[in-house]
C-alpha cells in the first residue's frame, strides 16, 4: 500500500497487515505496530507526525531512506512529545537522512536479534533522550556520521548492557548533557567467557559542550 499519495487505505493506528510505504505527510492517531515479517518503508521527503506519548513499535522491519535534499522527519503532532520508535528484539531498521525531534526517547532498541542502523547525517534534536539501547548485544546498534543536539540534562546515547558501533558522530550539549553513557558493558557476560564478547566501539566522535562526554560504568 502506498500511503500519503492518494491511497484511501491509510494505517494511522494499530497493526500493519501488509507491507506499506508511507509518503508525504502521514499523521498517526495512535500506536502503530509493525509485526514480524512485515516491512514499513518511509519515502524520502515524508513527514511522520505522531501524537503525545504514542509510538511506532517495530517487531518487523522499518526502512526510512531520505536524501540529502529531501529528508524524512519524525515529529510530534500535538503540544506534547511523542513516544519514539521502539525496536523489540526481532525488530530491525535502517535510517538515512532522517530528522528525529520532540520525542521522549527518539529510538529505543531492546534485545539483540536484529540490528538498527543510523547513518548518513541523521539529526536528533529536542528529544528528552535521543537513543536508548537495552540488552542489545552483537552490535545491534550502529550510529554513524549523524548529529545529536541537546540543551537539557539528558543522555544523548544511553547503552545498558548493550554493545554498539558509534563512529563519526557530532554530539553537542549545552553544558548539562551526557554525550555517551554505557553501563555494564563487560568483555563477556559472567560465565560465558571469551566466546560471547561484548563489542562496544566508540570511535572518532566529536563531542562538545557536554557536562560529561563519555561515561563507561561496569
Amino acid at each position: 500500500k502506498k500511503i500519503g499519495s492518494g491511497a484511501e487505505d491509510v494505517t494511522t493506528s494499530g497493526l500493519l497487515q501488509n507491507n506499506e510505504t508511507w509518503y508525504c505527510l502521514h499523521t498517526l492517531q495512535g500506536n502503530v505496530t509493525v509485526p514480524s515479517g512485515i516491512t514499513l518503508s518511509i519515502s524520502h521527503g515524508a513527514t511522520i507526525e505522531i501524537p503525545s506519548g504514542k509510538k511506532l513499535i517495530i517487531n518487523g522491519t522499518l526502512n526510512a531512506i531520505g536524501t540529502s535534499d529531501n529528508r524524512i522527519t519524525f515529529d510530534k503532532s500535538s503540544s506534547s512529545k511523542w513516544g519514539g520508535i521502539v525496536f523489540n528484539s526481532s525488530g530491525q531498521g535502517l535510517f538515512k537522512y532522517c530528522t528525529f525531534q520532540n520525542a521522549t526517547t527518539a529510538i529505543k532498541k531492546t534485545g539483540s536479534s536484529k540490528a538498527v542502523k543510523i547513518r548518513n547525517n541523521c539529526i536528533f534534536t529536542n528529544n528528552n533522550d535521543h537513543i536508548g539501547g537495552y540488552y542489545s548485544t552483537g552490535q545491534a546498534l550502529h550510529f554513524r556520521e549523524s548529529q545529536f543536539n541537546t540543551t537539557t540534562f539528558t543522555d544523548c546515547i544511553y547503552l545498558y548492557e548493550s554493545d554498539a558501533y558509534v563512529h563519526g558522530n557530532k554530539i553537542e550539549g549545552d553544558r548539562v548533557a551526557v554525550g555517551i553513557i554505557a553501563i555494564n558493558n563487560y568483555p563477556g557476560y559472567p560465565g560465558t567467557g571469551p566466546d560471547y564478547p561484548e563489542r562496544l566501539i566508540i570511535y572518532r566522535n566529536n563531542i562538545t559542550g557536554c557536562y560529561i562526554g563519555i561515561s563507561i560504568n561496569n
